[in-house]
């Protein structure tokens, strides 16, 4: 009986060291799935952190893609005002060349009328002049005749009184 005692005894023994060894396996099994879970975890929390990132990267160059777009939209709509105003301001630019060029037409022509209408009046003065000389002359030459024809007179007289004196 002792040594069956004593046999039951190292049997509960041994099965008391098993399931320790058991339960230190389960122990550990269940440590390592843990930390396998946790580097799950973490691997997928750095993977979906990579993601937002890569997201959040996107999102940003496209914002920057279309803020350029805008900006260069923006530039094509000032060069383009630009050059309308450029336009408009050769059009006003020409015209006013055009107005002062037929100004300068029309005070030419002025001029020219003005030169033409005083050489017609220097041209009237000058014949003016000259039919008053001529007159003048005129005048002259029949005075001198009246003065001849008036001695001529007065000697035929003065020789006819003579005569009868005579």
């Amino acid at each position: 009986q002792e040594e069956e005692a004593e046999a039951e005894r190292k049997r509960q023994e041994e099965a008391e060291t098993e399931r320790k060894r058991q339960e230190e396996e389960a122990e550990a099994e269940r440590k390592k799935q843990e930390e396998e879970a946790e580097a799950e975890r973490k691997k997928q929390e750095e993977e979906a952190e990579t993601e937002k990132k890569r997201q959040e990267e996107e999102a940003e160059a496209e914002r920057k893609r279309q803020e350029e777009e805008e900006r260069q939209r923006h530039l094509a709509v000032l060069a383009l005002k630009h050059a309308q105003d450029e336009a408009e301001r050769k059009k006003h630019e020409e015209e006013e060349e055009e107005k002062r060029n037929h100004l300068a037409a029309l005070a030419l022509k002025h001029a020219h009328d003005e030169a033409e209408r005083k050489r017609q009046e220097e041209a009237e003065a000058e014949a003016e002049r000259k039919r008053q000389e001529e007159a003048e002359a005129e005048r002259k030459r029949q005075e001198e005749e009246a003065e001849v024809e008036r001695k001529r007179q007065e000697e035929e007289a003065e020789a006819e009184r003579k005569r009868q004196e005579e």
